[in-house]
């Protein structure tokens, strides 16, 4: 007899109100209004690089702007899974797709917020009408620069 074997995967969710830093929560990460209207599944699957992502992304970028900025701070567009960044139209190599870069909007003193993000060691700064948009990567693992030295000394 044939016998079939059915592996069944075992999906995990995000802990959606697992806290990243003092100030932001998970769900802020991952909320998405386009994923849930257009029923993107897996917006809402756990992935534990982009969670260790996350939380370097608040303690190195969103909690640190949220105690000089001492308001509050909504993330529009956090993280953003492969299907969900085409949805919205996402640059291909965008950092939202490793949980490392965030939309964010306040309700007042919005140039203030830009001031504090020009002062920080951010990947991008970018400035829209509605919104601002903030990445960050750990630069000496991803924009290694090799400067005036020769290719025997490259590799040491």
């Amino acid at each position: 007899s044939n016998i079939m074997a059915i592996q069944v995967l075992n999906i995990q969710s995000w802990n959606i109100s697992q806290k990243l830093s003092e100030n932001f929560i998970v769900g802020e990460m991952i909320n998405s209004n386009t994923a849930i209207s257009q029923k993107i599944l897996m917006q809402y699957v756990y992935q534990s690089e982009i969670l260790g992502n996350m939380k370097l992304f608040a303690k190195n970028v969103l909690q640190p702007a949220r105690e000089q900025f001492k308001q509050e701070m909504f993330i529009t567009s956090g993280y953003r899974c492969f299907q969900l960044n085409q949805a919205v139209n996402g640059a291909q190599n965008s950092l939202h797709l490793k949980g490392l870069a965030a939309d964010i909007m306040v309700n007042s003193n919005r140039a203030r917020l830009i001031e504090i993000f020009k002062n920080m060691d951010l990947h991008e700064l970018i400035i829209y009408p509605n919104f601002i948009h903030v990445s960050w990567k750990e630069l000496w693992r991803e924009n290694r620069q090799i400067v005036k030295g020769s290719p025997a000394q490259a590799f040491k």
